[in-house]
Formats: C-alpha cells, sequence, structure tokens
C-alpha cells in the first residue's frame, strides 16, 4: 500500500498545478476578465480549506482508506469535468469541489500510511509523503506547460483528471486485506477535543513553511519578472527548482528527526534558516544567487512540513484520530497562507517589495514562537 499512496500523493501534487500554465489559455478561451481568472483559480483553493477538517471528521468515522480513495476519485471526476466547462461560473464550480476532493485524500492518505507504519519509521514515510508531492508538482508545472501549449488547457484537465481516476483502482486494490481498527463514536466531544488539542501551536510555529509554499509558488514569477527583471523563462525555472529539490527536505529529514534531544534545535534552526533567507532574497539580483537561495528555500520547506506532520501524527490521543488532527492542521495551515501572495503584492506596491520579503521572514520567526518546546522536551526525556 505504501507506494500506491507515494503515487497517488505524485499525482494529487500534479493536480494542484494543472490550472496554473494553462491560466492565460483559460481566460481567452472562454473570454473571462483577469479577475475572473484569478477567482478561478483560487477555487480549487477555496475548495481545500472547508474540507480539510470534515475529511478529518469523515476518516475518524468511517476509516482513513475510504475516504482517501473517495476524495482522489472526487478530485479525478471534477477535474475531468473541468475539462468540459464553457463559462466561468461552471468552471469555478467544477475547480471548487475538485479542491474538496483534493482536501478529502490528502490527511487521511498521510493517517492510513501512518497506521500501517513502525513508529521508528514513521518520520522516513512521513518524509517520503512529502518528497512525492515535490516531485508530482515540478513535473506538472513542466508537463501541463507544454500540454497547455501544444494541445490546449482542456486536454490539461483530462489528462490530469485521468491520472486521478486511474490511482483510485489501484489504492483499492493495494489496501484490500489490510486490517483497520474501528472508530469510536464520532459524537465524542471529549476524546475529539483531546486528541486535536495543541494541534494549532504546531501549525502556527511552521508557519513560514507554509507561507514561502504560497509566495513562491504563486507570486514569485511576478516579483522576478517586474523588480529582478528576469525573464518568464528563468523566473519559471527557479519556481520548479524550488518544488523539485523539496524532495531532499522530505527524505534527509524524515530520516533523522526521529525521537531524540535533537529534534528541538533541528525544527527551531530549519524553522530560522528558511525565515532568515527571505531577508537576504531582496538583495539578490541574478538569476544564479536567486536559483541558489530559492533552491534552499524548497529544501528547507519540505523539511519543515514533514517534522510538523510527524509532530502532529504523533500529538494525536489515539490512531483513530490521526486524520482529524491531520485535518486540522493542514486547515489552519491553509487558512495561514490563503491570503499572503495578495498581502505580499499589496505591501510590496505600497512600501517595496524589499519590505515584503522582510515582514513575511519576521513573521515567520514570531510564529516559531508557538512551538510546544517544553512538552516536546518533557516527551523527549521520556524512557522508551
Amino acid at each position: 500500500m505504501p507506494w500506491a499512496i507515494y503515487a497517488s500523493r505524485g499525482i494529487y501534487g500534479m493536480n494542484w498545478f494543472s490550472i496554473a500554465p494553462g491560466l492565460p489559455y483559460i481566460i481567452s478561451g472562454l473570454g473571462m476578465t483577469t479577475v475572473q481568472g484569478g477567482l478561478v483559480a483560487t477555487s480549487f483553493y477555496l475548495g481545500i480549506i472547508p474540507f480539510q477538517v470534515l475529511g478529518g471528521v469523515l476518516s475518524s468515522r468511517f476509516g482513513n482508506s475510504i475516504i482517501s480513495i473517495s476524495g482522489m476519485a472526487i478530485l479525478g471526476i471534477f477535474t475531468v469535468l473541468s475539462s468540459g466547462a464553457h463559462n466561468f461560473s461552471v468552471l469555478f464550480a467544477w475547480r471548487f469541489l475538485a479542491g474538496s476532493g483534493s482536501a478529502m485524500f490528502s490527511s487521511p492518505a498521510l493517517a492510513f500510511l501512518s497506521s500501517l507504519d513502525s513508529r521508528r519509521d514513521l518520520t522516513m514515510r512521513v518524509g517520503l509523503y512529502n518528497a512525492a508531492f515535490s516531485i508530482g508538482s515540478a513535473f506538472g508545472i513542466v508537463f501541463f506547460t507544454f500540454t497547455d501549449a501544444t494541445l490546449g488547457w482542456r486536454m490539461t484537465f483530462l489528462v490530469a483528471g485521468l491520472l486521478a481516476l486511474a490511482s483510485v483502482p489501484i489504492m483499492a486494490i493495494s489496501a484490500r486485506g489490510i486490517a483497520t481498527s474501528s472508530a469510536p463514536p464520532i459524537n465524542d466531544g471529549y476524546r475529539i477535543s483531546h486528541s486535536v488539542r495543541g494541534v494549532w501551536r504546531f501549525s502556527l510555529s511552521a508557519a513560514i513553511a507554509v507561507l514561502a509554499e504560497a509566495i513562491i509558488g504563486q507570486v514569485f514569477i511576478l516579483y522576478s519578472e517586474r523588480h529582478v527583471q528576469l525573464g518568464g523563462y528563468l523566473s519559471g525555472t527557479i519556481v520548479t527548482a524550488f518544488m523539485l529539490v523539496g524532495f531532499i527536505g522530505g527524505i534527509i529529514w524524515g530520516k533523522y528527526f526521529r525521537p531524540s534531544g535533537t529534534r528541538n534545535a533541528m525544527f527551531i534552526s530549519t524553522v530560522s534558516i528558511l525565515s532568515a533567507t527571505f531577508f537576504l532574497i531582496p538583495f539578490l539580483k541574478t538569476f544564479a544567487s536567486l536559483l541558489a537561495i530559492i533552491s534552499l528555500d524548497g529544501v528547507l520547506t519540505a523539511a519543515i512540513l514533514s517534522m510538523t506532520y510527524s509532530r502532529v501524527i504523533e500529538s494525536a490521543v489515539d490512531a483513530e484520530r490521526v486524520g482529524l488532527a491531520l485535518g486540522l492542521n493542514n486547515f489552519l495551515q491553509k487558512v495561514i497562507a490563503f491570503g499572503s501572495p495578495a498581502l505580499f503584492i499589496l505591501i510590496g506596491v505600497t512600501y517595496g517589495y524589499g519590505i515584503s520579503w522582510i515582514f513575511f521572514g519576521a513573521a515567520g520567526i514570531v510564529c516559531l514562537l508557538a512551538y510546544p518546546l517544553e512538552r516536546l522536551a518533557t516527551q523527549e526525556s521520556a524512557p522508551s
């Protein structure tokens, strides 16, 4: 089953970027305004946010494998339907529903993966899970840029959706015969609240990682083209590198972020370094220097997300609540990231983009104060 989850996670990553390369073609083809195009791009994320928690709740009641497989099916169906949309309203609705399926896959799939894994190998599995997303995202950006230009944006949606649907029976077959424990009734309010308490502290302390994903992934090309005067190809190469090299952070930090006295230092130092790079970016004006620093950011971002997922999984009071805890974590992180690209641009237009980078770098340091250091130190020092 793990290999099927990793492969599906890669396809999931591809689907995240099935619209970005083709957005200009979609706007032109459907006669939309630029604002409508932005709303269509945002609708996918609007679908993700509320269904992060709902997916976790449903997985606690019906099981992680069922909900993750259902989520991938929903993602595939509505991505395929997106290929046939002929106006703004229909495309907005289909992308919103595709986002809801994406959310219902992500947290339950990782929760199911953690339930198959020994505690000793948990962090490595989490790292590989995030590495699969990085590889899928990078491949999606490159591949869909090609299909949008040669075959059209409708074919891009069709291919992305069919890949998601193809992964559904593979996941279902792989999950057969694997025993899963039954969950307590979902109306057990005390157990639910107990299992997810403190999750917000992990989510907030890792804020710089989700801010980096949102800002670099969505508006770095705009920043690079207009304020560093790099061309679209070079700017796109930098963003692709950010996505692609993330697998290094997922694997390396996944291998070494195990219960030990060094975990506090690993998390704090990684968050601090990523935040510090935001202070450097405004002073870098060449392709080589920006490629180097943004690639480093990609590694550190994936590392922080892997460490956060590991801590959230361990914080759940029982195995049946892992999906709920992960869903809440993802919900909080999406809320943190949701308005960051617009705020980055607003600060940049008003005060200069150097201030934008410094503001978000400082925000990463401030949010790190939420990290539950004392509780983690107590857990690590306890005898095994």
